[in-house]
């Protein structure tokens, strides 16, 4: 491979992986903004291509309203009851949602033809770069069926997961293509590093297993903080927040951050007292994870705010990405080294 086609295979592998953090950072703004169901049909707007500007531009006689209901859970949905559910913001919000999903394919797309073109002898990353489209394909499926169900709590834990397992796909084809300049084929790869388990690559998977279980309770706790707004929306958030701390799922949830708090900080001292100094990686995962501290502890004693909610999803995707490409970095090793 031309020293050109490996310089396209690494900006398209970057570029798959920055458009699903850019993905994940809309996802849960559109959840805090309520603008799920911005666009209630699926894949028009309104009935439009294109968001209207106002109420009036909604022809209402092409809408279908046996799905509104479905998705409202309400009985003999009308035209005032839809006109009064109009938001343009909202409309707006979900859209460029929807929008931010179509860099994903593309990369996804283009990474897959360009790898079976130029890079044939690249098995691993035509692998990935095929189930990275297939993992788009089904997710845009679970989208779709997300609108169409009317937020369907299971649907979005899917769908969220879905786009965690993108991620980690995304980030092994980046290793790949960044971890040497001269991009060696799958079988030179193989030869030249060994996968092993040193003791820094061992706390790596530990922490690794920890962010999946802690995203999984987040899920959950975030479905379970919707429903409880939904239930006491006349209330104030400070009576429902003390319910929310009765339930095991929050201070598992609350208990497991501070484990992986402090398993990142010794992480940290094993790679000092390994490499003689912190890699730039581990240094964003320090900061990240003491920011994540910090916000957990705003949404547990102050409120959960809908600035911190997103961040705090999106820290936990960085976390989340740099925990594998640690991982990774610690676990690979030149064989002439572990000789």
């Amino acid at each position: 491979m031309t020293q050109a086609s490996r310089k396209l295979m690494k900006s398209l592998a970057l570029g798959a992986l920055i458009s699903v953090l850019f993905l994940l950072v809309m996802g849960p703004f559109v959840r805090v903004s309520g603008a799920g169901l911005g666009c209630p049909d699926w894949p028009k707007c309104w009935g439009c291509w294109f968001p209207p500007s106002s109420v009036e531009e909604v022809d209402f006689d092409k809408l279908n309203f046996e799905k509104f209901e479905r998705k409202s859970g309400q009985e003999a949905l009308t035209v005032e009851k839809l006109k009064s559910e109009f938001s343009q913001k909202k409309a707006w919000i979900e859209y460029v949602n929807r929008l931010s999903s179509l860099p994903v394919g593309f990369y996804a797309l283009a990474l897959l033809i360009f790898a079976h073109v130029k890079g044939r002898k690249y098995i691993d990353i035509i692998l990935c770069a095929w189930l990275a489209f297939i993992l788009i394909l089904v997710n845009a499926w679970l989208g779709a069926r997300v609108v169409l169900t009317g937020l369907q709590e299971g649907l979005i834990s899917a769908h969220l997961a879905m786009a965690f397992v993108l991620l980690a796909v995304d980030i092994y084809v980046v290793y790949r293509v960044c971890s040497s300049p001269n991009l060696p084929t799958f079988a030179e790869f193989k030869e030249k590093y060994a996968f092993t388990f040193t003791p820094l690559a061992q706390l790596g998977g530990v922490l690794l297993i920890l962010m999946i279980a802690e995203g999984m309770l987040g899920v959950q706790i975030r479905e379970l903080t919707d429903r409880l707004a939904k239930d006491h929306a006349t209330q104030d958030q400070t009576t429902w927040l003390a319910t929310l701390k009765q339930y095991t799922v929050f201070f598992v949830h609350r208990s497991g951050s501070w484990l992986i708090f402090a398993a990142v900080i010794f992480w940290a001292y094993l790679q000092m007292k390994t490499k003689a100094k912190l890699s730039l990686a581990m240094k964003l995962l320090l900061i990240l994870v003491f920011a994540q501290m910090v916000l957990g502890i705003i949404m547990s004693h102050w409120g959960i705010y809908d600035a911190v909610q997103v961040l705090h999803v999106v820290f936990s995707s960085w976390m989340y990405c740099l925990i594998l490409w640690l991982f990774m970095q610690f676990g690979f090793n030149t064989r002439t080294t572990q000789d």
